[in-house]
């Protein structure tokens, strides 16, 4: 299995969302398998740091920390890195939401911000890499998604539209690119006992170990378009948000309180 996942992903794999959580989970994954990695990511201090754990396993790191919510110039400065490299994998982990509450009250520059790292990111690195990989007759691109959009969710509208994107989207491209090598797969998280969630004062005792999300996600690179992580009972959910009706009911199902 490495041997082979190197072969048709490697050499290098670029992971978006790099610093921790399940992207930094998903990076130690793919250093385990051989991979050489460039880590993106906003904050320096915890990038560096996965780099520094990272390295250990014997595989080369670059990091750059960058706003993805700028996604122009996010991809033009990753560039600079990975021009002179073959990357075989994109990983597009970015992409949480900043805000909550009624969306007339939302602050509009934050929901940009949302739109922007997961609809316009996400076009912006595949158009690129996954054309990198296209002509080269293999590669892989998982590009992260939510249950939040499998259903209009209120409080987070924006986010929950946003991700639909990203699941129409990979489900396209995956079609487009089997043919040609390059495997798609939209992963589909669920809540995750990431930093993120524990800085927004979420009770994680319940929530997806990132260890266990992310080695999902390695196990099922080639089972796109749709992979829900988390089992049967998320997979249930996932397919209960997409077709239950009235629809009226499916959105009353999902509401969530506004943010304190």
């Amino acid at each position: 299995m490495p041997d082979s996942f190197l072969k048709k992903y490697g050499p290098w794999a670029l992971v978006i969302g790099g610093s921790e959580g399940i992207g930094a989970s998903f990076a130690r994954k793919l250093a385990e398998r051989g991979l050489n990695l460039v880590l993106v990511a906003r904050k320096p201090a915890p990038l560096e740091e996965t780099a520094a754990l990272i390295r250990k396993l014997g595989v080369q790191v670059l990091t750059l920390s960058t706003d993805v919510s700028k996604p122009r110039e996010a991809l033009a400065a990753v560039r600079q890195l990975t021009d002179p490299l073959e990357v075989g994998f994109l990983l597009y982990m970015a992409g949480a939401n900043l805000t909550r509450g009624v969306f007339p009250d939302v602050e509009l520059e934050l929901a940009r911000k949302v739109v922007a790292m997961n609809v316009d990111g996400q076009m912006e690195f595949t158009h690129h890499y996954g054309g990198l990989m296209k002509a080269r007759g293999q590669g892989g691109i998982v590009l992260v998604g939510s249950l939040a959009g499998y259903v209009g969710t209120p409080m987070i509208s924006h986010y929950s539209a946003a991700k639909a994107f990203s699941r129409i989207f990979s489900e396209a491209l995956w079609f487009e690119l089997k043919p040609l090598g390059v495997d798609v797969l939209h992963l589909n998280v669920n809540f995750t006992a990431t930093p993120a969630m524990v800085r927004l004062g979420w009770d994680v005792s319940a929530a997806e170990d990132p260890e266990d999300v992310a080695e999902d996600g390695i196990n099922h690179i080639a089972d796109g378009p749709v992979w829900v992580v988390g089992g049967q009972k998320n997979q249930d959910e996932a397919y209960r948000r997409m077709s239950h009706m009235p629809r009226s009911e499916a959105v009353a199902a999902v509401t969530l309180p506004p943010r304190k």
